[in-house]
C-alpha cells in the first residue's frame, strides 16, 4: 500500500514515523462500544511529508534513529536443561509425554538445541541452569 503511494520505506519505518508525529493522521473514527478513537493515515501524506516537508538532514537523522532503535539489546544468555509436557493422542485417549531438553535461555524464551522454542514461564515446562 505504501509502495503504491511512492514511499520507498518499510511499513515498520512508516509506523515508527507515525509514533513520532512525522506522519500525522488524516482522520479518526469511533470504534467499539466504548467509543475508542482510531486514527487513519493517508499514505500520500507520508510521501508528501518525507519528500517535501523534511530536509535532507532531518531525513538522515530520522533514518539513523530508526536504525538505532532496531538494534537488538544485548541479553544475558545461559544454558538450561529441563523437561516439558507434550500432549497428544485423541479426545477419548489423551496422552502426555514428558520430553527432556537442553537449550539456551534468552530473555523469556528457551531456544532448544533441536531448533524449537518454548516460553520459559509456560505452565508445563520445568528448567534449571546448567
Amino acid at each position: 500500500m505504501l509502495s503504491h503511494a511512492g514511499f520507498a520505506g518499510t511499513l515498520s519505518f512508516a509506523k515508527w514515523l507515525a509514533r513520532r508525529g512525522v506522519w500525522e493522521p488524516c482522520e479518526w473514527h469511533h470504534t467499539s462500544r466504548e467509543f475508542n478513537a482510531t486514527d487513519f493515515y493517508d499514505p500520500e501524506d507520508l510521501v508528501d511529508a518525507w519528500d517535501n516537508l523534511l530536509g535532507e538532514e532531518e531525513r538522515v537523522a530520522l533514518l539513523a534513529k530508526f536504525a538505532a532503535s532496531r538494534i537488538p539489546k544485548p541479553e544475558n544468555a545461559c544454558r538450561v536443561a529441563g523437561t516439558y509436557k507434550e500432549f497428544g493422542g485423541s479426545r477419548n485417549h489423551p496422552t502426555v509425554t514428558e520430553v527432556e531438553f537442553a537449550g539456551t535461555l534468552r530473555g523469556g524464551w528457551i531456544h532448544m538445541d533441536g531448533g524449537r522454542r518454548k516460553k520459559a514461564s509456560g505452565n508445563h515446562i520445568k528448567w534449571r541452569k546448567i
